[in-house]
Protein backbone atom coordinates (compact mmCIF):
# COMPACT_ATOMS: atom_id res chain seq x y z
CA UNK A 1 0.00 0.00 0.00
CA UNK A 2 1.04 3.56 -0.63
CA UNK A 3 -0.30 6.91 0.45
CA UNK A 4 -1.17 9.06 -2.61
CA UNK A 5 -3.24 12.27 -2.63
CA UNK A 6 -4.42 11.66 0.90
CA UNK A 7 -5.68 8.14 0.18
CA UNK A 8 -4.27 4.66 0.49
CA UNK A 9 -3.69 2.89 -2.82
CA UNK A 10 -2.66 -0.65 -3.70
CA UNK A 11 0.76 -1.01 -5.32
CA UNK A 12 2.57 -3.93 -6.93
CA UNK A 13 4.82 -5.94 -4.68
CA UNK A 14 8.49 -5.43 -5.56
CA UNK A 15 10.42 -8.40 -6.89
CA UNK A 16 12.58 -10.06 -4.21
CA UNK A 17 16.30 -9.52 -4.70
CA UNK A 18 18.60 -12.49 -4.70
CA UNK A 19 21.55 -12.13 -2.33
CA UNK A 20 24.97 -12.14 -3.91
CA UNK A 21 27.18 -15.00 -2.73
CA UNK A 22 30.64 -13.77 -1.77
CA UNK A 23 32.00 -17.05 -0.42
CA UNK A 24 32.78 -17.94 3.18
CA UNK A 25 33.93 -15.19 5.54
CA UNK A 26 37.64 -14.46 5.72
CA UNK A 27 39.39 -15.87 8.78
CA UNK A 28 41.76 -12.96 9.42
CA UNK A 29 39.10 -10.52 10.76
CA UNK A 30 37.68 -13.27 12.97
CA UNK A 31 41.10 -14.12 14.41
CA UNK A 32 41.78 -10.41 14.94
CA UNK A 33 38.60 -10.04 16.99
CA UNK A 34 39.43 -13.11 19.07
CA UNK A 35 42.96 -11.85 19.78
CA UNK A 36 41.67 -8.43 20.85
CA UNK A 37 39.09 -10.07 23.14
CA UNK A 38 41.35 -12.76 24.63
CA UNK A 39 44.49 -10.76 25.44
CA UNK A 40 44.88 -7.66 27.58
CA UNK A 41 47.35 -4.87 26.74
CA UNK A 42 50.87 -6.07 27.59
CA UNK A 43 50.01 -9.81 27.39
CA UNK A 44 51.98 -12.22 25.23
CA UNK A 45 49.81 -13.31 22.28
CA UNK A 46 49.98 -17.09 21.89
CA UNK A 47 48.39 -19.47 19.39
CA UNK A 48 45.63 -21.83 20.43
CA UNK A 49 43.14 -23.97 18.53
CA UNK A 50 40.34 -21.86 20.01
CA UNK A 51 41.31 -19.05 17.60
CA UNK A 52 39.58 -21.02 14.85
CA UNK A 53 42.29 -20.70 12.22
CA UNK A 54 45.41 -22.47 11.06
CA UNK A 55 48.82 -21.47 12.36
CA UNK A 56 49.63 -19.91 8.96
CA UNK A 57 46.53 -17.67 9.07
CA UNK A 58 47.28 -16.82 12.69
CA UNK A 59 50.85 -15.74 11.87
CA UNK A 60 49.61 -13.66 8.94
CA UNK A 61 47.13 -11.93 11.23
CA UNK A 62 49.86 -11.20 13.79
CA UNK A 63 52.07 -9.57 11.14
CA UNK A 64 49.18 -7.42 9.88
CA UNK A 65 48.23 -6.35 13.40
CA UNK A 66 51.86 -5.48 14.21
CA UNK A 67 52.06 -3.35 11.04
CA UNK A 68 48.93 -1.47 12.18
CA UNK A 69 50.33 -0.93 15.68
CA UNK A 70 47.84 -3.17 17.49
CA UNK A 71 50.60 -5.60 18.50
CA UNK A 72 54.29 -5.15 19.31
CA UNK A 73 56.97 -7.58 18.21
CA UNK A 74 59.74 -7.45 20.76
CA UNK A 75 63.39 -8.52 20.71
CA UNK A 76 62.49 -11.99 22.03
CA UNK A 77 60.48 -12.59 18.82
CA UNK A 78 57.12 -12.77 20.58
CA UNK A 79 54.10 -10.60 19.88
CA UNK A 80 52.59 -8.58 22.71
CA UNK A 81 49.28 -6.74 22.75
CA UNK A 82 50.11 -3.03 22.45
CA UNK A 83 49.50 -0.82 25.46
CA UNK A 84 47.07 2.00 24.84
Amino acid sequence: MSFVDGQLCLVDRPEPKEREYNGPPKRTPLVREKIMAAFKPGDVVTYSLEMGASDKTYQKCLREMAAEGLLERRVDGRYYRARG
